[in-house]
């Protein structure tokens, strides 16, 4: 009799220590509420939608910097390099002017 009793308060005991069944379709708590879930990952798609934006419109804005003054470095060296050949060409004019009065000169005294 004390075996049998000892078996049916064990076994009461495990049935009532045991985990309950888990309903089939039941959420977590804190993710019960699926416009909560929604709202969460749209703020957080907005949130990184945003920064992209800023990255991007930051990249351009320094591309368009940097093409800009390259251009502008470009134009000053073209600008040297035609004030250099202009220099050389009134150089060689110069020099064929004196050479020209050189040889006349020597025309002239024979």
């Amino acid at each position: 009799m004390k075996k049998i009793l000892l078996f049916s308060l064990l076994i009461f005991s495990i049935g009532l220590h045991s985990q309950k069944a888990v309903q089939k379709g039941r959420k977590p708590a804190l993710l019960a509420n699926d416009t909560v879930v929604v709202r969460l990952q749209k703020t957080l798609d907005s949130s990184v939608h945003v920064q992209q934006q800023f990255d991007s419109a930051d990249i351009n804005t320094e591309f368009r910097n940097s093409f800009d003054s390259i251009i502008q470095l470009q134009k000053e060296q073209k600008a040297r390099q035609k004030k250099a050949a202009m220099v050389r060409i009134g150089i060689g004019v110069a020099l064929l002017i004196v050479l020209f009065i050189g040889l006349m000169r020597r025309r002239k005294g024979k």
